[in-house]
């Protein structure tokens, strides 16, 4: 016999409310689950995220380090462009596993890249 997979419950910090104003992000979920041990916990469409059997040394591996631009103010259609001023650089959460063929990348921004991330190598601090 198969051994189903489990449910599990979400605690109520969790929870959305009844008129879903307070439902929590995918990356929250996933951190969640991350940090309560329920990784190798399968989901009914049978995923696990411990994917061989035990989770990354790098949990936080979904996370992609992007730059922000806003193409409307800058009028951007069409071609590639280059020179492009940024407006800031997020971390974004990809939503869906990626296939080889894929173009496209599901992602929710989950945050602003900042100083002491270990991320942004363009801050310069000059020491005395």
């Amino acid at each position: 016999m198969a051994s189903q997979p489990r449910r599990l419950l979400a605690p109520s910090n969790l929870d959305g409310s009844a008129d879903n104003s307070n439902v929590p992000s995918r990356y929250r979920v996933y951190r969640y689950e991350i940090d309560h041990g329920h990784v190798g916990d399968a989901s009914l469409g049978g995923e696990s995220g411990a994917g061989n059997g035990e989770l990354s040394a790098v949990p936080d591996r979904r996370i992609v380090h992007a730059a922000i631009v806003n193409c409307q103010s800058l009028q951007l259609v069409g071609e590639a462009q280059s020179d492009i001023p940024v407006a800031a650089f997020g971390k974004f959460f990809l939503t869906l596993p990626l296939a080889r063929s894929q173009t496209d990348l599901y992602v929710e921004l989950v945050g602003l890249v900042r100083p002491g991330d270990g991320v942004s190598f363009d801050v310069v601090q000059l020491y005395r």
